[in-house]
This record gives structure tokens, sequence and C-alpha cells, in this order.
């Protein structure tokens, strides 16, 4: 016997939807993640930063490894990422785990300069694995 269901694995999101940043922190709101039609059961997030080694311009520099931020995240809540360092770049990276399966997304973003300006626009860049 076998049983299936209307619904799939979760979709890719939007950032500007899913991800809200200011200078020092970025709030993943993960109950506004595509859940793809079965109920998210919850999600893995990591981020790495971007060291610059040749000043604001990002010459020469180079990621960091990734950090776990939660295995577990709650799909009904939003989950904020603090102490980031003003005016520099970030990638998040999601995987959003539901019944029918996963999906796996890179974010890159960059936080608002201490006086509230903007790294060459705020960027949402997306990564789907």
């Amino acid at each position: 016997m076998t049983a299936t269901t209307p619904g799939g694995p979760p979709l890719k999101a939007e950032p500007s939807e899913v991800l809200s940043v200011n200078s020092s922190a970025a709030t993943l709101l993960a109950d506004a993640w595509p859940s793809g039609g079965c109920p998210l059961l919850y999600l893995v997030v990591e981020l790495r930063s971007w060291s610059v080694a040749g000043g604001s311009s990002g010459v020469g520099g180079a990621w960091g490894p990734w950090a776990l931020v939660s295995n577990a995240a709650r799909p009904d809540d939003s989950l904020t990422l603090a102490d980031l360092s003003p005016g520099s770049w970030y990638a998040l990276r999601v995987t959003a785990h539901n019944e029918a399966g996963s999906v796996t997304q890179e974010m890159v973003f960059g936080t608002r300069t201490a006086d509230g300006g903007k790294l060459s626009e705020i960027l949402f860049v997306t990564i789907v694995i």
C-alpha cells in the first residue's frame, strides 16, 4: 500500500520575504518560508561572513567557514542572528525540511552601515542547492 499527499518538498524562498536586515542583526522569518504544501518540520540554519582584506571594496576577501546557528529552528517562529558587524557581507544557508523532502538555499546579504546606510544596495542573492 502506498500513500501520497498533494504537497511536495519545501520551495525556494524569496529572500526579501524571509529575511529582515539592519546594521547589527538579521532576522529569518521562518514562518514565511514556502512549505510546498506539506507543513514544515524544521530548518537548519548556517551563517558565514565575508572577511575583507582589501578594505570595504571587498577586493582580496574570502568567505569564512560555515557556523551552525540552529539545527532545528522552529518553522512557526523567527530566528534572529544577532551581533553582526555593520556594513558587512554575510551568507545564510537554510535547509527547510518537511515530510516530502528538503530544499537548501543560500542567501547573501549586506548589513546596513552604522549610520543606517546601505552597502552598495542591500544585496539579496539566492543560490538553490
